[in-house]
C-alpha cells in the first residue's frame, strides 16, 4: 500500500519521544554499533503504558522509560532528509503509527498525523499484526524491567541496564 507520507515532512519523527522496547534496543544496536541512539527520561504518568525501569540518581531511586535519543529539538536520531534511515528495522511503535488497535478494530490517531490515510483490508491486517507485536514486546519488556528493578544497585548506570537487556534470557 502506498503511504501518504510523501505529502508530509516527517512530522511523526519530530517533536515526540519515541518509546522503545528490548527488541528495538537489540535491533538498533546491531545497526548503529553502540547505544548512542538511546536515552532515558524520567517517567511521568502522562506517558500511559510504557515499561519502566529504575536507576539511582542523586541518591534517589527514580523511575525511567527508554526512548530514542532525539536531538534537543526532538527530531528522531534516525531521520535523514525527512526519511527514516532504519525504515525496515524501525521500532514497532513507529510501524503502527498513526494507528492503534482497540476493541478488535484499527483506529487512527487523527490528532497526531497531519495526512489522511485510506486504510484497506491488507493495511488493517498489517497494523493489527504490528500492534499486537508491539503490545507483546512491551509486556515482555515489562517483565525484563521488573526483574531488573529487583536487583538494581546504587552504582548501576544506564549501560548496566542495557547490558542486562542484551543478555536477558527469555
Amino acid at each position: 500500500m502506498k503511504t501518504p507520507c510523501f505529502r508530509c515532512t516527517a512530522k511523526c519523527c519530530k517533536h515526540y519521544d519515541v518509546f522503545i522496547d528490548h527488541e528495538d534496543v537489540k535491533n538498533l544496536e546491531k545497526i548503529r554499533g553502540d547505544w548512542s541512539f538511546l536515552k532515558k527520561i524520567e517517567y511521568k504518568k502522562t506517558f500511559g503504558y510504557v515499561p519502566k525501569f529504575k536507576l539511582w540518581e542523586d541518591n534517589i531511586k527514580k523511575v525511567w522509560v527508554l526512548c530514542l535519543n532525539n536531538s534537543s529539538d526532538r527530531v528522531c536520531t534516525f531521520l535523514e532528509n525527512d526519511f527514516c534511515s532504519v525504515y525496515e528495522n524501525r521500532p514497532y511503535i513507529c510501524k503502527t503509527y498513526p494507528f492503534y488497535y482497540d476493541k478488535n478494530r484499527v483506529s487512527e490517531m487523527r490528532n497526531l498525523c497531519p495526512v489522511k490515510w485510506l486504510v484497506d483490508s491488507e493495511k488493517r491486517k498489517q497494523v493489527e499484526k504490528d500492534y499486537k507485536e508491539l503490545l507483546l514486546n512491551f509486556l515482555t519488556f515489562e517483565t525484563i524491567c521488573d526483574n531488573w528493578n529487583r536487583i538494581v544497585r546504587k552504582e548501576d548506570k544506564l549501560e548496566n541496564f542495557l547490558i542486562f537487556i542484551k543478555n536477558y534470557e527469555l
